[in-house]
């Protein structure tokens, strides 16, 4: 593939998902679909930071298929989408999160909780303690608003996953399993 190419594929700033913003490249869709399809036993899906949609919209559509759960949660409201049934409004980190948190502890497990909201190492912090052996943790953003040093307060519960995929795919996802 021509640099030009690979560059269009990981510019997170110009991608869609069915005409729909979204913030990952199309190269984090395609580890986001080999982690799925490897993790076939995985029943729930909650993404923090919703922000335009399109990631959402994605993940929407692959829980459909797959016989999934899906829970998205924002601070400010998505009105593109008709995400209304699995959308939460609120600050995970506030009372008004207390949905947010309700839908983390009673969801089907093992779940994947991704990392996207406004404050990823706080996200990483509050919730990934809480999380069971097997579930899958995901941050976005990696080494520009999170890295390798906010991971260490958790690291005794996580194991990587993926990551030779998503260093060898230039992307700003990085996956880990709750041990």
């Amino acid at each position: 593939m021509d640099i030009t190419m690979q560059r269009r594929l990981q510019n997170a700033t110009k991608q869609t998902f069915c005409g729909v913003i979204m913030q990952q490249s199309w190269t984090d869709l395609w580890l986001w679909e080999q982690l799925l399809n490897a993790s076939n036993r995985v029943r729930t899906i909650i993404e923090i930071g919703t922000k335009h949609g399109g990631l959402s919209l994605y993940l929407r559509s692959q829980i459909k298929f797959r016989e999934m759960f899906f829970w998205t949660c924002d601070i400010q409201p998505c009105p593109q989408l008709e995400l209304r049934s699995n959308f939460l409004r609120g600050n995970v980190f506030q009372d008004n999160g207390d949905d947010f948190r309700a839908v983390l502890y009673k969801a089907p497990r093992p779940l994947i909780l991704f990392c996207d909201g406004g404050d990823k190492r706080m996200e990483v912090r509050m919730f990934v303690p809480f999380l069971h052996s097997g579930d899958i943790v995901g941050v976005h953003d990696w080494n520009s608003e999170i890295g390798a040093e906010d991971m260490l307060c958790v690291e005794q519960y996580l194991e990587p996953l993926m990551l030779a995929e998503c260093e060898a795919m230039g992307s700003m996802t990085r996956f880990w399993t709750r041990k």
